[in-house]
């Protein structure tokens, strides 16, 4: 699929003022917004319903951050034991159970077959060329029964305007278009992504956008006023419907 670009006048940037903003909140701490904000966030939600005593993976794990949402917020999940794989090894990563440095368009995962009861992967595959290596492999490694959580750029993400718009608007942008990350490759349509996972041994269980209507406008004018990038981030994400999230089941 084609894009056109977006439109990057003011008028586009004026289309996401926010509007509908929760008073009590704007002048609450950053750590309540946040506690907020992921309480209610299917990722995190995730996390923290998955079996007791799991074998989990975070696929792309970055710096290894993931780590700490063990013990932040309820319920604390210190029985799960959380792995990490990635091309490098980030700042927390002693903090897992393992790390691996993979190369996910080519390597096999270094785990044994039916070892893993949950998974999931963040913003990774966007940018891979084909999930048919790393998804093929998860399959592999999970056992039956087991889910995997994936989050994507939806579609809505190219048409969006670019960071560089919001940033002459006085707005903190870190990411407002798809392209505005030059490491992104693929832009994935949900029926390309289903049908991969689906010819790796995964069934659907559940897909959406990651939104958040109550907090959205109310997380942007905060970041905008106080020029903080993370929170005006959660907040455009929302309200752009910016990224969609995927749970699959690995067939028996």
């Amino acid at each position: 699929m084609s894009f056109t670009l977006p439109d990057a006048s003011a008028a586009a940037v004026a289309e996401y003022l926010p509007k509908d903003l929760v008073e009590k909140l704007l002048q609450a701490d950053k750590t309540v917004l946040c506690d907020l904000y992921w309480q209610r966030h299917p990722r995190f939600r995730f996390l923290k319903s998955v079996p007791p005593r799991a074998r989990m993976l975070d696929v792309g794990c970055g710096s290894g951050g993931v780590s700490f949402w063990l013990r932040y917020l309820s319920p604390l999940r210190d029985d799960i034991e959380l792995h990490g794989i990635d091309i490098a090894k980030g700042e927390h990563a002693h903090l897992l159970a393992s790390f691996s440095s993979v190369d996910l368009n080519t390597d096999p995962l270094p785990f044994a077959t039916r070892h893993l009861h949950a998974a999931m992967s963040a913003h990774v595959l966007e940018h891979l060329s084909t999930g048919s290596n790393v998804l093929g492999e998860l399959a592999r490694c999970m056992c039956p029964g087991a889910e995997l959580y994936i989050e994507v750029p939806s579609p809505a993400s190219a048409i969006t305007p670019p960071a560089s718009v919001f940033k002459q608007a006085g707005w903190p942008m870190m990411i407002s278009n798809f392209f505005d990350d030059t490491t992104h490759i693929k832009l994935w349509e949900s029926e390309e992504l289903v049908a991969q996972a689906m010819n790796a041994g995964f069934v659907l269980r559940d897909h959406g956008v990651v939104k958040d209507r109550f907090l959205e406008d109310t997380l942007m004018a905060t970041g905008i006023a106080r020029q903080d990038e993370e929170l005006l981030l959660y907040g455009f994400w929302s309200r752009a419907n910016w990224s969609s999230y995927y749970i699959f089941k690995r067939n028996t």
